[in-house]
């Protein structure tokens, strides 16, 4: 629904902005007071949505924030190498555990 953001969804009532649109998945009409950051950003793109990202990108923007979080704990895992399971300990930041789907 985020990418779907447009000028039309946008209203303004008694000075305050809001962003009214009907959900994808459930078919549901929503509206949203929008924030002055959120406002700075649709702004700088009038008033529509940012291009979106992969999921591919949004996981390695996770892990780097989960990273610099420090979320650096052992964690371990089991996966599949050469059709053999194996148990193998990985930071946390950094295993199949902070993926997004």
């Amino acid at each position: 629904d985020f990418t779907r953001i447009s000028p039309q969804n946008v209203f303004e009532e008694s000075g305050a902005r809001f962003l009214q649109m009907t959900t994808i998945k459930t078919n549901t009409e929503v509206v949203v007071p929008i924030l002055p950051m959120l406002m700075n950003i649709l702004q700088r793109y009038n008033l529509h949505s940012p291009k979106a990202i992969t999921n591919q990108r949004m996981n390695e923007y996770l892990k780097e924030v989960c990273e610099i979080a420090g979320l650096n704990q052992l964690v371990r895992i089991k996966k599949s190498i050469g059709g053999e399971r194996q148990d193998i300990t990985l930071e946390k930041y950094n295993s199949p555990l902070v993926l997004i789907t």
